[in-house]
């Protein structure tokens, strides 16, 4: 089961985390959680397809799924 986190940064170089779950929201606040929250985000980034490339792979998953029904 995953978590869903959003980070919120401020002008002053500060963040926060929230973490969305299935038995609710949670803030975190503490710099070195926050920290370890980036450190995932920047990872995800990295993994991820280019924006085209991931609308592609659906439109070509629906495509095949479509055929088969």
């Amino acid at each position: 089961m995953g978590v869903a986190f959003a980070l919120l940064s401020f002008d002053n170089n500060e963040a926060v985390g929230f973490l969305d779950t299935p038995l609710g929201g949670h803030t975190v606040d503490d710099p070195n959680d926050v920290e370890a929250l980036k450190y995932v985000g920047d990872e995800l980034r990295s993994t991820a397809l280019p924006a085209p490339t991931s609308l592609e792979l659906i439109r070509s998953i629906r495509e095949a799924h479509t055929a088969q029904t």
